[in-house]
């Protein structure tokens, strides 16, 4: 009867963990879920008073934390530089690409901060140059910004379209590895070189310093295998219909972490543009100096105009906590015939693609969502329509089991084999095309 009575109270101490019906996600009214938080951020306690406070990043001032309690800002950066008029011919400025507000285990939250430069000749866009990515962290007596250093002291440099973070697993903890975040950096190639990273953040026992190490080597099966010293974008694979330098993986734009296999580890997936839409499983694997590999599933092929490879953002439903135990995660693609808005979720072992019940490409503007606790999760995003006009589109996805679709494999072409996703070219068996 005690040991009962242990289990029911233990329960009662648990939060709920609800599913939800992608299979049947409805439009609804703009004015659902007009009163909720759609800000992921306002989740820290930054001040250790024991209230949620409120962080707002955005281009115009790169980062500003108010107090929960009393709504006063207590600390903002403005940024580092935002324009650089290098000679007569060659100008820089800068560009706000988005932040990530994390916990850092056994210390006070940390703000990272991801830009790069938009350069110009004789005033007119050129290209995308590298800057310094930048880190706001507590230093034991107050936040500080600086930027992130990796390796030897090296300042990391790249074109970071975005930044995301994630606890490392306390499963790896538990068997002796040091606790910190997972970051990933999504990288534009500024030049013949892609420098997307995935570091291990740690915090140094006096608090003092951030130490960031490079751990990219462990996303096996991709092509970043030089992290943050670069890897030139030539060694990284050729999609079918793209011009040789557009090739898939050197032009990244984000990322998110959330454990579509529900073990206890950190799964990450992967977007960019010309690029394959990558979901990494990680694994146990001591033989890795910080305990784990990635491998790789590519759930898109690199097929100009037959395969969706033009995403810009990525957001999980993980994000929200206990209650979004849902495995999945919506994605936001650039204008194009093949390309729409919709969701990827692991379900019965395998990735099932769920439509949103219009189609439209939402491009930077991503979505916004968050939990109703009758109506399920309420999704908040829009589309700029032909007279360039913005329409607002807000969905919910109701509580309940999903119903997972049959395993349809199409027939291919000769000398094509279904990838899970799309019919690619067999060329194992016939050389290819």
């Amino acid at each position: 009867m005690k040991a009962l009575l242990l289990v029911i109270f233990s329960l009662m101490l648990t939060s709920p963990v609800y599913a939800f019906q992608f299979h049947n996600i409805k439009r609804v009214n703009n004015s659902v879920g007009s009163g909720l938080d759609y800000n992921v951020y306002n989740n820290h306690d930054f001040n250790g008073d024991g209230a949620k406070d409120k962080v707002r990043c955005h281009p115009d001032k790169y980062l500003e934390i108010r107090n929960g309690k009393t709504n006063k800002v207590f600390f903002s950066w403005n940024g580092p530089t935002r324009f650089v008029k290098d000679n007569d011919i060659w100008s820089r400025r800068r560009v706000f690409s988005g932040c990530e507000v994390v916990g850092m285990p056994g210390g006070k939250p940390v703000v990272l901060i991801s830009n790069f430069w938009d350069t110009f000749k004789y005033g007119k866009p050129f290209w995308r140059a590298r800057s310094a990515q930048y880190i706001a962290y507590h230093n034991g007596r107050r936040y500080i910004v600086r930027a992130l250093r990796y390796a030897d002291n090296k300042v990391y440099y790249g074109v970071s379209r975005s930044v995301k973070c994630h606890a490392f697993p306390n499963k790896l903890v538990k068997k002796g590895y040091k606790r910190g975040l997972l970051c990933f950096y999504a990288d534009y190639a500024s030049d013949n070189y892609n420098r997307t990273a995935l570091f291990k953040i740690e915090q140094s026992k006096d608090k003092k310093t951030i130490l960031a190490k490079d751990v990219t080597a462990s996303l096996v099966g991709t092509p970043w295998r030089n992290g943050a010293n670069g890897t030139n974008i030539y060694t990284m694979p050729l999609g079918r219909g793209w011009a040789s330098n557009q090739r898939d993986g050197a032009f990244m734009m984000d990322s998110s972490f959330f454990n579509f296999q529900k073990d206890g580890l950190v799964d990450l997936m992967t977007i960019g543009q010309h690029a394959r839409v990558r979901a990494h499983r990680m694994i146990y694997d001591p033989r890795y100096k910080e305990g784990f590999r990635y491998v790789t599933t590519n759930l898109t092929d690199a097929a100009k105009g037959t395969s969706p490879t033009e995403f810009i953002k990525i957001r999980s439903t993980k994000r929200f906590g206990g209650k979004m135990n849902t495995p999945c995660a919506y994605l936001s693609s650039e204008s194009g015939k093949v390309e729409r808005d919709h969701f990827q979720c692991f379900m019965d072992n395998r990735w099932v693609k769920f439509n949103l019940p219009r189609k439209f490409n939402s491009v930077y503007r991503n979505a916004v969502m968050s939990y109703h606790s009758k109506l399920g999760i309420i999704i908040k995003t829009g589309f700029r329509n032909a007279k360039n006009e913005i329409v607002n589109l807000t969905f919910r996805v109701p509580l309940g089991k999903t119903i997972v679709p049959e395993v349809v494999i199409p027939s291919c072409p000769y000398g094509q084999i279904w990838n899970g996703s799309s019919c690619v070219y067999d060329v194992v068996t016939y050389g290819g095309p």
